[in-house]
């Protein structure tokens, strides 16, 4: 804040007094707003889907707008909203998420309230924490002095009523956004300390050579890469059955069946590298030191992105194939795991068109789904339309299975599973036509993401409505919400 006032010194502002201190605090709404935007960077993925570079000439442009704005009649703050969200400020801007936190915040902080009397850009609960505009400072000042915009009048005021560290309170976060915060910044040391560890001892060994040959030869000879799916019994289902499901299991098993032979044959090739009896290629040093670092290989996360640990992705992946070999075993199963998919949009969409060949449905733009939340009790057998679906995580929030609706997350707790969803195909009402969010409503469209780096313009997947209770859409957009189909643990 200091130094965004200090970069003001030449700004003077509307003549008359009255226009003198709306615009004054204006100029303090537009500072904090732009300070709130650039610090909610710290909390990563909760705070931004991606980076933006916002820069001391979105604060003059903002500046310049509303010395025009406030000359003359009333001030039309729709007009000033959508500048800044759409051209100002949102030009930066590129994800959709993103845009609508945005909005959140443009409507927040620029409207008739910032000319009340006991405004306040942000309240918190601890009262000995306040962000105030300097009122009675402004008010002691001489008819003359009033008629001139002076930052330096606000810097004192900042130094010494703003609190050393902000509170998460301040940016709509809860404390356990701060905690993750914290866990990330210590790993990202961590992993920085061992990028500098030394690669080759005094004798010119690596000093993880027999570790690492060891890890290798162990997931070779205890099985923990999965056996190749049965691709027989795949196109037999095919054809017994055209199914769209059947169609999306053929999809996903020859996937899985190419990554399966990827990993096997990286991991006898760097067997033979580490013994002598073949060349160490740049792609095996770098399968070499990704295990040695506990980190997936770049040369595996081809088939499906992911930000688990070496040792817990064999895991899963054992579970994902697993998956696939029983269905092709047993038939179709009554629970879906979302995350086992690769291409998770092409099973929603096999449901899809598996619903409009049923009804006779010419169009796949007139359906939608329904989202009906069930314990795993609830979920017996298989739904006549659609699918169960399970493994979705929360991130943000705690949605509280038996009233349906989001509430604070536990502490320390920071993501929960949530209930079993039944994604019901229906036939559209009315238009067709995506309505437009209200971002104040009691209903928030999650976003789901296929894995935790919600930068990733492939993550994105779709969003679901979620009940707010008596809270509105637009505190969860602050909190960052998001569904999760997978973890980094």
């Amino acid at each position: 804040m200091c130094r965004l006032y200090q970069s003001l010194t030449n700004v003077t502002g509307p003549g008359n007094v009255t226009e003198k201190e709306n615009f004054s605090r204006s100029v303090f709404s537009i500072c904090f707003y732009h300070c709130v935007l650039l610090e909610r960077r710290r909390f990563r993925n909760l705070g931004w889907n991606r980076v933006y570079n916002f820069n001391e000439s979105d604060i003059f442009a903002c500046v310049s707008l509303f010395e025009k704005m406030l000359k003359g009649s009333a001030t039309d703050f729709s007009i000033i909203q959508e500048l800044i969200t759409e051209a100002i400020y949102g030009g930066r801007v590129t994800d959709d998420n993103d845009r609508d936190l945005l909005r959140v915040y443009t409507r927040e902080f620029f409207s008739d309230v910032i000319f009340e009397k006991d405004w306040q850009p942000v309240k918190i609960r601890d009262e000995n924490v306040k962000y105030e505009y300097p009122q009675e400072q402004q008010m002691m000042k001489s008819e003359e002095d009033k008629k001139r915009f002076s930052p330096n009048d606000f810097l004192e005021h900042i130094l010494q009523t703003f609190p050393a560290e902000d509170p998460p309170e301040v940016f709509g976060q809860h404390l356990n956004a701060e905690i993750s915060t914290q866990i990330a910044e210590t790993n990202l040391l961590l992993e920085s300390i061992l990028l500098m560890r030394p690669g080759v001892s005094g004798a010119g060994i690596h000093t993880g050579e027999d570790e690492v040959l060891k890890i290798a030869e162990d997931v070779l000879e205890k099985e923990a890469v999965p056996q190749l799916i049965d691709m027989e019994g795949v196109r037999f289902r095919l054809r017994s059955e055209s199914s769209p499901l059947n169609y999306v299991l053929n999809q996903e098993a020859q996937r899985y069946n190419s990554l399966i032979h990827t990993v096997t044959t990286s991991l006898s090739d760097l067997t033979k590298c580490l013994k002598g009896e073949i060349v160490m290629t740049s792609k095996m040093e770098d399968i070499y030191n990704s295990i040695y670092d506990n980190r997936v290989p770049q040369a595996w996360v081809y088939a499906y992105p992911s930000l688990k640990a070496f040792g817990v992705w064999l895991r899963d992946f054992k579970d994902r194939v697993t998956f696939f070999s029983q269905w092709v075993k047993q038939g179709a199963p009554s629970l879906y795991t979302l995350s086992f998919f690769t291409s998770p949009l092409s099973f929603t969409t096999a449901l899809l068109h598996k619903y409009a060949k049923k009804k006779k449905i010419p169009n796949l733009n007139d359906i939608e789904f329904q989202y009906e939340f069930l314990s795993e009790r609830g979920a017996i057998g298989s739904p006549e339309d659609g699918a169960y679906i399970r493994g979705v995580y929360i991130e943000g929030a705690y949605f509280e299975e038996t009233r349906k609706l989001l509430l604070d997350p536990l502490p320390m707790k920071f993501a929960h599973s949530m209930p079993v969803i039944h994604f019901k195909p229906k036939l559209k009402k009315g238009s067709g036509r995506e309505k437009e969010k209200d971002l104040y409503s009691n209903v928030y469209h999650c976003p789901c993401y296929y894995y935790p780096d919600r930068g990733d313009e492939n993550s994105y997947l779709f969003s679901i409505p979620l009940d707010c209770g008596d809270r509105t859409a637009a505190m969860w957009i602050k909190r960052g919400t998001a569904l999760l189909l997978s973890l980094a643990q």
